[in-house]
């Protein structure tokens, strides 16, 4: 009898054991808000096209394939327990950059590196929503002539800098929220501007995304002054409603 005791003792432990470490391991889950989806979300058939404004060379962006519901394993950094879960979706894009006879496939999964506030030494004052970044994976593009893109999900203006993480000399900026804004000659409503800023070169690529439109304005500020501009002449675009609500 002891022993049956005992061994029913040990089970229900290790199940518990096991329990706690499945929850451990999934405890920060992250979740994307309306503003992710109406500025990013984008379903096939959406197509954007881009016009440099010094040469007039045309860049177009098409959105190939359906928007996919995509849950990841992360590692948080700056918390006490490092694993979670982000709820996200994968859009695979075909940009064409007629100037430069470049084509290539880009695929965008808005992801979460920042670390959750009350378990860090950090302060970034921003909701677990607005921890979601778009960072291409050839963001180094952007000092030849490749159209990229970048985002962060902030919803409050500021002129404070986020890092994107503690070791990669780059960081996130929020600075204006326009209400009504006129782009080469293009009326856009609810405009962010988002800034990256490369902190070892001092070059910043300035992202203008319009709600339920995308990127309407693209901005490359080099280093020595110099400054690419590519406007949004011409789009097509299919919504795409919070798939996690």
């Amino acid at each position: 009898m002891k022993r049956n005791i005992l061994l029913s003792l040990l089970i229900g432990m290790m199940v518990v054991i096991v329990f706690v470490g499945c929850q451990k391991d999934n405890r920060y889950v992250y979740k994307p808000n309306d503003e992710l989806y109406e500025y990013c979300a984008f379903d096939s058939s959406s197509y954007w096209i881009y016009e440099d404004s010094a040469t007039h060379q045309i860049d177009s962006v098409i959105a190939s394939k359906k928007i996919e519901q995509v849950t990841k394993q992360t590692t948080i950094s700056g918390v006490r327990s490092n694993k979670g879960q982000v709820l996200t979706f994968s859009q695979c894009y075909n940009i064409v950059n007629n100037g430069g006879n470049n084509n290539k496939e880009e695929s965008i999964e808005p992801c979460v590196y920042f670390p959750k506030l009350y378990l860090s030494d950090y302060n970034l004052g921003l909701s677990e929503s607005e921890l979601y970044y778009i960072v291409p994976s050839s963001y180094l593009e952007t000092k030849v002539n490749t159209l990229n893109w970048y985002y962060m999900n902030i919803s409050t203006p500021s002129e404070i800098e986020y890092n994107y993480n503690d070791y990669v000399g780059y960081t996130f900026r929020y600075p204006v929220h326009y209400d009504n804004i006129i782009i080469n000659n293009h009326s856009y409503q609810n405009v962010k501007r988002i800034d990256f800023i490369f902190k070892q070169t001092n070059g910043m690529v300035v992202c203008y995304w319009a709600k339920n439109i995308g990127l309407a304005r693209w901005e490359y500020h080099d280093s020595d002054s110099t400054v690419r501009v590519k406007n949004l002449i011409k789009y097509n675009v299919v919504n795409v409603q919070n798939q996690y609500k």
